[in-house]
């Protein structure tokens, strides 16, 4: 089983970005691939096999032009406690690292 530390910092923080809400424009996630120096497929393709490493389901789908959530992924993650310690590891990054402004 991978552990959350598997996920690089740019797969974090597009992770951390992609479970603000349920459903994502693509241009939007795109244009936050860019900004982290991801490609959009290879970066979906990364969180999906973590995913599938941690509860052998996956985590974002593709559908009408659409990224998604899968809620009932990100359910059992939050079950067992992966996306708690992701949130909780993204709230202490913030914490030591500030965003500028």
């Amino acid at each position: 089983m991978e552990s959350i530390s598997d996920l690089d910092d740019p797969h974090s923080k597009l992770l951390d970005f992609l479970l603000t809400q349920e459903n994502h424009n693509r241009e939007s996630v795109k244009s936050k691939c860019r900004e982290l120096g991801l490609m959009l497929d290879g970066a979906i393709e990364k969180i999906n096999d973590w995913s599938a490493d941690q509860i052998d389901e996956l985590l974002i789908d593709e559908e009408d032009g659409g990224i998604l959530i899968v809620k009932e992924t990100k359910q059992l993650l939050e079950s067992n406690g992966t996306i708690i310690i992701f949130l909780l590891l993204g709230m202490f990054y913030l914490y030591q690292y500030p965003l500028k402004q």
